[in-house]
């Protein structure tokens, strides 16, 4: 995970995004979402929808980081929510906006915990990610590579 600046720039153009070759979009869509638990559901909806092209795997792993981030800024942090996924040949980028200035924590989450492994299964299927400081909340950004990911979930 990076903690990343400047604020000033849109998150999809600040540091963290050298991968310009791969980062050539086919699919790009900005969405604000509700504050309200509903908008997971409708968060993985519209990322299965986009990611039909890609092999089943890589849109079950799309599908997944997707709805813990969406989760984890529904839960932990305020509005306003804003979904951002690129889709590109080679790379498919996610970013998730809130209002809530306080970065993301990785826990360490008991056997018997319910939750608290959200950003631990972040960091396991994404190429990378992390967390963009802005003047009104925070956006945590990972990117998941199409090539790679694919067989990771069988």
């Amino acid at each position: 995970m990076s903690w990343q600046s400047p604020s000033h720039l849109p998150p999809s153009r600040r540091p963290g995004h050298d991968l310009v070759e791969e980062r050539l979009a086919v699919t790009a869509q900005h969405v604000e979402l509700q504050y309200e638990l509903e908008s997971v559901r409708r968060a993985r909806a519209l990322v299965t929808t986009a990611c039909a092209h890609l092999p089943r795997d890589v849109t079950d792993v799309v599908r997944l980081v997707v709805s813990e981030l969406v989760a984890n800024a529904v839960m932990h942090g305020l509005p306003e929510i804003v979904l951002l996924y690129e889709i590109g040949p080679d790379l498919v980028r996610v970013e998730v906006t809130d209002g809530h200035p306080q970065p993301p924590r990785q826990l360490r989450a008991s056997l018997s915990a319910l939750d608290g492994r959200g950003l631990l299964i972040v960091n396991a299927l994404s190429r990378r990610w992390g967390v963009v400081r802005l003047d009104d909340g925070k956006t945590v950004w990972c990117d998941i590579p199409v090539r790679e990911t694919a067989g990771v979930i069988s």
